[in-house]
This record gives structure tokens, C-alpha cells and sequence, in this order.
């Protein structure tokens, strides 16, 4: 994210990646066309089952996210991020929550989304789910700021609120469409969401 902010470009990174001269070694081929042609028509596939990708020079790339310290460079979102979204509050806890804790994640999704707030949760079991259900009970929106690809739903039982969010909202991921869930992606995920 950095290198993109501080070039301004992709295409201007990448070529400062390449011909960066540190000694350090680098994942990139020397000729960059074929990763170039290979990206696009990775963006093209994407887009084609209603992902978005978003960097972080987009317009679109969430402003909240430009204080993040470590800011992921790219966003894959499945339905749409909007303007409003900079006003959301998160909601997350416990994945075996109490039947108490249910009933306050609830009221306090409703209460926010009554109030024109976008509820945020990781789409977890326990809190997060409960959250995410109230908020769709109003007319406000919730994000579901996952630890997976878009393309995959972790916990599996939640493929219908997933599908749902996106409908109504929106699924944000920083990883690939295809991540699967693992021990390390959920750190990384809370520190965007």
C-alpha cells in the first residue's frame, strides 16, 4: 500500500519493485507483461461473479482505511461499498456468546441501524452473526469484514447470511477471492475490520 501511495500508480510500482537495485530478491519476473495479462484477466474473472477489486489509490477505497498504519493495497468486495460506510460502528464477541449477549448484539445492531449507522462484524459465529441478521432487519446496512476470500464462507453454515450481506451490503476481503480460512488470515482481518 505504501509503495502504490507513495508512486501513484501500479504500473509505476511495479516498475519501481523491478528496478530496485538493494540486492534484495524480488517475486516478480523481469519482464512484467504476462503478470500484467495474467492480473487482467484475473480482474476480468472476478468481476464477472461480482467481485470488485479495489486499491488503495481507488477512489472508492474505504477513507476510514487511510489510517490504517498497515492498510491492506487491495480490497475484493463482493455488493458495494458507499460513502455512508465511513459511519460504521463494529459489533464483534464472542463466538459461543450467552443467550443475554445474543440479545444486546441484536438491539444494539437495531438500535445503531435505526440511527443511520452501518453495523461492521466478521461474519463469526455467536456475536458477529447475531449482529449482522438485526442489522438486515433494518433499513440500515451492515459490512461483513471476513477472514476468507470472498469466494469461500467460513463458518460454512453462514453461506446464506453472506449471500444475504452482499445483497443488502457488502462482503469485504484482503485476500485473494480463493483464500481459504486459517489460523493467520483472521489476525490480519481484524485489523481492517
Amino acid at each position: 500500500a505504501e509503495l502504490l501511495t507513495s508512486t501513484g500508480d501500479a504500473t509505476r510500482a511495479l516498475r519501481t519493485a523491478l528496478a530496485d537495485d538493494s540486492g534484495q530478491m524480488t517475486l516478480l519476473a523481469v519482464d512484467p507483461e504476462p503478470l500484467i495479462e495474467r492480473a487482467r484477466a484475473d480482474v476480468e474473472r472476478w468481476a464477472a461473479a461480482g467481485t470488485e477489486l479495489i486499491s488503495v489509490l481507488d477512489d472508492g477505497y474505504p477513507s476510514n482505511l487511510h489510517a490504517v498504519h498497515d492498510r491492506p493495497a487491495l480490497l475484493f468486495v463482493r455488493g458495494g461499498l458507499t460513502p455512508a460506510d465511513t459511519r460504521s460502528v463494529a459489533i464483534v464477541g464472542s463466538r459461543r456468546a450467552s443467550p443475554t449477549g445474543l440479545a444486546r448484539a441484536r438491539r444494539l445492531a437495531i438500535e445503531l441501524g435505526e440511527a443511520g449507522y452501518v453495523v461492521a462484524s466478521g461474519l463469526a459465529a455467536g456475536i458477529d452473526a447475531a449482529a449482522h441478521t438485526a442489522a438486515l432487519q433494518t433499513t440500515g446496512r451492515t459490512l461483513a469484514v471476513i477472514g476468507t476470500g470472498v469466494d469461500r464462507v467460513y463458518p460454512a453454515a453462514h453461506a446464506e447470511l453472506q449471500r444475504t450481506i452482499a445483497g443488502a451490503g457488502a462482503v469485504v476481503s484482503c485476500f485473494w477471492p480463493d483464500q481459504p480460512a486459517s489460523r493467520h488470515t483472521f489476525p490480519v482481518r481484524n485489523e481492517i475490520g
